[in-house]
């Protein structure tokens, strides 16, 4: 896909590399030898399912998370290196209940049940403080710094978020002012499936509540709070918003582009002269890749780049800046690629011409015959702006045409633009004027006269003329 993109003019030197790889941070998904650990999580001696408990598996140096739901159900997808069956250890914890951690063996190919049965936490709740008092303030108490992944892509998809509920001292309430949390969610990812789980909770006897945050198909910050209603006066109190940043997932082909500012670099006979080259990488959804995602430049025929390496911004972009050299290709055109790899390591690439333009010429000045205008009658005359290898000159160019002499003429605009932009195509080689004789002069005289055409920019200056007469 080639995406011609005008970015901002900046000098940030970069120089031909070699590749590396782009590496995500978890499994890019499920396999040919993936298998798939299930189960329910419940009360130890009752069957009573728990919703919202943290399972966290660590399997052949992985991490994979899930939450159970409303039916204690869970289920994740494990992507093995081989087909033999791996060991691995499995956490499962939620709020009021002692965490469990156990070894589990998982086999490729294969579903494997496990349930886990959680006890109750009885450990002695220490006496409560002077104060216990109702809820005045929520305080968020962790994690700090969440970020996710958006779903799908091999990432942390999930993560637990815990809020205390604290007196007017400051103090965790006490269990006989136990009180229900309702948590809220909003952002841009809330539209692609982002939303939070349980959406009330009862604190806990440490006054706390968690909830569950998990990830749609769309990146980008979120804000959670958590708000109760104390029964004694109807007063709401809220927590401050806690964010949380979803990032988008692996590059994709079809969300990848190239360009380059400028497309047309007047360097040819000079050293240093630079365009900024930038690629913009998405995730399947369209999103912004993470940022600090590795993308890799190389193969001017007629430049340097200084560093091979871009990085993606918040926004996905990755720049490098390229240089003219001495290496110069015989049509004055190079290209440069960039390169990252997406899921299951497959390269995603894309390619942008350049024209390194060089001293400004103008030629095939001409009236297609003698050039002659009368009362009744113009003269439409063309030429060639270019440089010596037929390329358009820079963007910034200018170019004129003038008539004097003793004859009476009028010269129209150029046609198609008297001043280049950033092309690349020899369309913008070819221009025209049109020479009439002007019958508004007084007197309008006859004589001869001369056409003057001339071109000026960063390539420099070329002037031609042509001879005409007016009758």
């Amino acid at each position: 896909m080639k995406v011609l993109v005008k970015f901002a003019k900046t000098a940030v030197p970069v120089v031909l590399a070699l590749l590396l790889s782009c590496k995500s941070e978890g499994p890019t998904g499920p396999g040919a030898n993936s298998g798939v650990m299930s189960g329910q999580v419940t009360q130890a001696g009752s069957s009573t399912p728990i919703a919202g408990a943290a399972i966290a598996l660590t399997i052949q140096g992985q991490a994979y998370n899930a939450v159970s739901n409303s039916t204690g159900g869970y289920s994740i997808t494990v992507a093995f290196s081989d087909t033999l069956a791996v060991s691995g250890t499995v956490t499962v914890s939620v709020t009021g209940y002692q965490n469990l951690t156990q070894s589990v063996t998982l086999t490729p190919r294969q579903t494997t049940n496990i349930n886990f049965a959680l006890s109750l936490n009885t450990a002695p709740v220490p006496p409560p403080p002077p104060g216990g008092g109702y809820a005045n303030t929520l305080t968020y108490v962790g994690p700090t710094n969440m970020n996710l992944s958006v779903f799908g892509v091999g990432g942390t998809e999930s993560g637990i978020l815990t809020f205390e509920a604290r007196d007017s001292l400051g103090q965790p309430i006490q269990p006989a002012r136990a009180d229900t949390i309702a948590f809220s969610i909003s952002g841009v990812p809330v539209t692609g499936g982002a939303y939070t789980t349980p959406t009330f909770a009862l604190t806990n006897t440490s006054a706390r509540a968690s909830t569950a945050v998990q990830s749609g198909t769309v990146a980008g910050a979120i804000q959670v709070v958590a708000s109760l209603t104390r029964d004694t006066d109807g007063v709401i109190v809220r927590s401050t918003p806690v964010k949380v940043l979803i990032h988008g997932g692996l590059p994709d082909q079809t969300h990848f582009g190239l360009g380059a500012n400028p497309f047309n670099i007047p360097g040819l006979h000079y050293l240093g002269r630079s365009s900024v080259i930038t690629a913009l990488v998405g995730d399947k959804y369209g999103n912004p890749v993470a940022p600090g995602t590795a993308v890799y430049f190389g193969n001017p025929t007629q430049g340097l780049i200084t560093t091979s390496t871009g990085y993606t911004t918040n926004d996905g972009f990755a720049s490098v800046t390229l240089y003219t050299g001495v290496n110069h290709a015989s049509n004055g055109r190079g290209f440069v690629y960039a390169e990252t790899l997406g899921e299951n390591n497959v390269a995603v690439r894309d390619t942008i011409e350049v024209v390194f333009s060089g001293y400004a010429f103008i030629t095939n000045l001409s009236a297609g015959g003698p050039l002659v205008v009368n009362n009744t009658t113009s003269a439409l005359v063309t030429f060639t702006v270019a440089d010596e290898n037929g390329n358009p000159l820079a963007a910034g160019t200018g170019i004129s045409a003038t008539v004097e002499g003793t004859g009476s003429a009028v010269v129209s605009k150029v046609s198609p633009t008297s001043s280049l932009d950033d092309v690349i195509s020899t369309f913008w080689t070819n221009f025209s004027v049109t020479v009439s004789k002007n019958l508004q002069a007084s007197p309008a005289t006859t004589g001869p006269f001369t056409l003057t055409i001339t071109a000026s920019g960063p390539n420099g200056e070329a002037t031609a003329t042509l001879q005409g007469t007016v009758n």
